[in-house]
């Protein structure tokens, strides 16, 4: 990481704040061009949006989505309700009555696949919740923006969450700028650190859009791209929620971070556009926690060190202060990040880099063959989200599986063991089941392990196989 000067703000009135180099970075969707266009789409309240959506209730309707006794999504209309994630069910009935209550598929023993089931409080013990209805819908609407985009397009996605998406629409916008306003051509290099002229004077169209700062201020390029890119998002947007019904969120600014704390911004189904010349008063407005990164542990590190809460108050700590107290590396990134500036990339990776399925225990289970029946369990939702992954010329294969055991819960001390899957071997749900038995009767076999509090599979490693000649195309290793 590097400090990055501020831009320069010396120029004439006739001149923009932007460089050509700027603009031709811009083309290759370079992560330091000042003119970067990146979205962040999130979908509203996911789980219960699916719910609402499958079950056809009015979008008005207050709609609480269960596992087991505790609430684990809300739409909108629950929150307006005081209602939150986590509260006991029994709560959640009293503060709202009229609260439809969706408990999530389960999986059950014997049984080949997920099912919404209406008789799952009896077999809570015997049941794992199946969050693949999600993940089905999630496939479904990330398919439809990516076939919505143009078909020569170079926008870059990259799925951040089963709800979220990531698109880096610079090297798009800057090709529609090109065409649109001729006089951004360039004819030489020499000319690649002098000022672009000023965009015409307009008005720029908004929509229903949500701008921060003053419309009123002087028209520059970063808000001529970031309103070409909006209107893209905006319609995307429009997309999905008239084919699946589905509504997003989105946040529109120069780089992941700020578009994510956009998209938060104005939330449900609206989107915020953060252009440049905003960003210092928007982020010294925050708490410093609001800032993805800076949530956990690094956050909790700046508040001992500093003894503040807010972004505002945090600006005027020197990068050095910042070094010495928080480390070289992370120090530099903060100073960075409280200013605006982020410079990470939108990564097309399309492999996970893990899959899990696990279980905690009420009442612990006492033995290795109580343990089996939830490996086959086990092996067959993780066959199915595996599965879930083919198109028709990739494959995408786990080279990967590991078992753990818990035998304190998830949060006590953690034994495990892993093997490798062959190349060679055709994935099916026994194969992941006889793997995982082979190590948990290592496990079993080393130490006391039972009771057993918590139990898990988890799958990675993964590379992509070409149908046609089943060879490895490409290699990842678990980050």
């Amino acid at each position: 990481s590097h400090v990055l000067p501020s831009p320069v703000k010396s120029i004439t009135r006739d001149q923009s704040e932007f460089t050509y180099r700027d603009l031709r970075l811009m083309g290759q969707s370079a992560t330091n061009s000042p003119l970067r266009v990146i979205a962040l789409i999130d979908f509203d309240a996911f789980y219960a949006q699916c719910e609402t959506v499958r079950l056809e209730l009015p979008a008005d309707k207050p709609l609480a989505v269960q596992q087991w006794r505790a609430i684990i999504a809300l739409n909108y209309p629950a929150r307006d309700h005081g209602l939150k994630r986590g509260m006991p069910v029994d709560e959640v009935k009293r503060l709202c009555p009229s609260i439809h209550l969706q408990h999530v598929a389960t999986w059950r023993e014997g049984e080949a696949s997920w099912a919404y089931r209406s008789d799952q409080d009896k077999h809570m013990s015997n049941d794992k919740a199946a969050l693949e209805p999600y993940r089905i819908e999630s496939r479904k609407a990330f398919a439809l923006i990516e076939s919505c985009l143009p078909v020569t397009s170079t926008v870059l996605l990259e799925k951040a969450s089963i709800d979220e998406m990531y698109l880096d629409l610079s090297t798009y916008v800057h090709d529609v700028l090109l065409d649109r306003y001729p006089e951004l051509l360039i004819s030489s290099r020499d000319t690649e650190g002098q000022y672009l002229p000023l965009p015409p004077a307009t008005s720029l169209d908004w929509q229903e859009d949500n701008i921060l700062g003053d419309q009123a201020q002087s028209l520059d390029w970063d808000a001529v791209a970031m309103n070409i890119g909006a209107g893209v998002i905006r319609e995307l947007r429009h997309t999905v929620h008239s084919k699946l019904h589905y509504t997003a969120s989105a946040g529109i600014a120069s780089n992941k971070m700020l578009a994510k704390l956009g998209a938060g911004c104005k939330k449900p189904n609206n989107q915020t556009i953060l252009r440049t010349r905003d960003v210092p008063e928007f982020l010294s407005s925050l708490k410093y926690k609001k800032i993805r990164g800076l949530g956990g542990q690094l956050g909790t590190a700046v508040e001992e060190a500093f003894n503040v809460t807010t972004v505002a108050d945090l600006l005027p700590v020197s990068l050095k202060q910042m070094q010495t107290l928080l480390g070289a590396d992370e120090g530099t990134w903060i100073y960075n990040v409280i200013r605006g500036r982020e410079h990470s990339e939108v990564s097309t990776r399309k492999l996970p880099q893990s899959m899990l399925s696990q279980k905690t225990f009420t009442p612990a289970i006492a033995n290795i063959e109580k343990a089996s029946h939830w490996l086959r369990m086990f092996a067959a939702e993780l066959y199915d989200r595996v599965v879930a992954l083919d198109t028709p010329t990739l494959r995408r294969r786990p080279r990967t599986l590991a078992v753990n055991h818990h035998i304190n819960g998830r949060f006590g001390p953690t034994r495990s063991r892993q093997a490798t899957i062959s190349t060679g071997s055709t994935m099916s749900a026994d194969l992941i089941y006889e793997l995982a038995s082979s190590k948990l009767r290592e496990i079993s076999a080393e130490a006391v392990s039972w009771p057993c509090a918590a139990l898990g599979v988890v799958l990675s490693n993964f590379v992509e196989l070409d149908t046609q000649s089943l060879s490895i195309t490409t290699f990842f290793k678990p980050g």
